[in-house]
């Protein structure tokens, strides 16, 4: 019965890393499709997309990254979702207008990621 969760367990894994696969390709679409409204001349809403493109492509990329370390026996990495958390709200911020609540949760965020940054470094 162990033998056998590993393997589902691992199988679901694949099925993670194959669907951010599929989204860091969906991503790059994003962006193809940010540099040609740039192109026809549609600036600023061209420019504001492809910011949170990048970052979502970026968010994609670190997940795979982590996945794929996870996956060869690394530790995981709560850093790298609150990381994550931090970057969704900047990409919020970015694409939407800027609120005192969202300056606040990006404050928050950015303390607590320092505080697991310092928690995980004094570990090595």
């Amino acid at each position: 019965m162990i033998r056998f969760s590993q393997r589902f367990t691992f199988g679901l894994n694949i099925l993670l890393v194959l669907g951010l696969l599929g989204l860091s390709l969906g991503a790059v679409g994003l962006i193809v499709q940010d540099v040609i409204h740039i192109a026809r001349g549609n600036l600023v809403h061209g420019l504001v997309s492809a910011m949170g493109s990048v970052l979502l492509l970026w968010v994609v990329i670190e997940l795979l990254d982590m996945e794929i370390d996870r996956l060869r026996g690394g530790a995981f990495r709560l850093q790298l979702f609150v990381g994550l958390a931090l970057v969704a709200f900047i990409r919020k911020v970015l694409v939407t207008s800027l609120a005192s609540h969202d300056l606040a949760g990006i404050l928050v965020c950015g303390v607590i990621f320092w505080l697991v940054s310092r928690a995980e470094s004094g570990k090595k």
